[in-house]
């Protein structure tokens, strides 16, 4: 653990998703088949046998670590309520027995109120695979249960070489921040 600074800051907007830009602009229908994609995008034999080929071994279940950087009062918007618990459930029921333990890393000190308000979306069995980690201390909180190299670097500044990642995930971009209202992208789009 020494070898890690503590408090790693990272440059960029790496965690900071705009949910409530997204809600506005895609909707909640939209999203949900987001995730619907995903969810039979992950349970593919294609996925599976590309992972395991990478671990070298079979995969029973798995650790899910989310970054809460950059999470501020601003992404405390009633409205946003309804998104999560849905999410929280669809999340729940399709990968029921296949998690191991969720890490929730930087978390701000604004987030023990967003969990006050919304930890009863998650069943018990869940919450208890929940960790937490500071911005001081999550790379601590990471190494007891993960291989460090395996994440991305924009996780793990110097030490992650997203070695656990299939190749096509290693070329996405992982910043993130606001999303422009419609009418700014129509603007964009006409000044193109």
């Amino acid at each position: 653990m020494n070898r890690h600074r503590r408090g790693s800051n990272l440059s960029g907007s790496h965690g900071e998703a705009d949910s409530w830009g997204l809600l506005k602009h895609f909707g909640m229908d939209k999203i949900v088949d987001f995730f619907d994609f995903v969810n039979e995008y992950i349970n593919s034999r294609d996925f599976w046998k590309n992972y395991e080929g990478r671990a070298g071994r079979r995969v029973k279940n798995f650790t899910v670590v989310i970054d809460l950087h950059g999470l501020h009062a601003g992404h405390m918007r009633p409205g946003l309520l309804p998104l999560l618990q849905r999410s929280a459930r669809i999340l729940q029921d399709c990968y029921a027995g296949w998690g191991k333990r969720i890490l929730l890393i930087r978390v701000p000190t604004i987030f023990k109120v967003i969990w006050k308000i919304s930890w009863f979306f998650f069943d018990k069995h869940i919450r208890d695979m929940i960790q937490f980690g500071t911005h001081e201390d999550y790379l601590e909180v990471m190494e007891q249960y993960v291989d460090l190299e395996v994440l991305p670097p924009c996780v793990v500044p110097g030490y992650g070489k997203g070695k656990a990642m299939p190749g096509y995930f290693q070329k996405i971009h992982m910043a993130a921040g606001p999303i422009p209202n419609p009418e700014e992208l129509k603007a964009q789009e006409i000044a193109k």
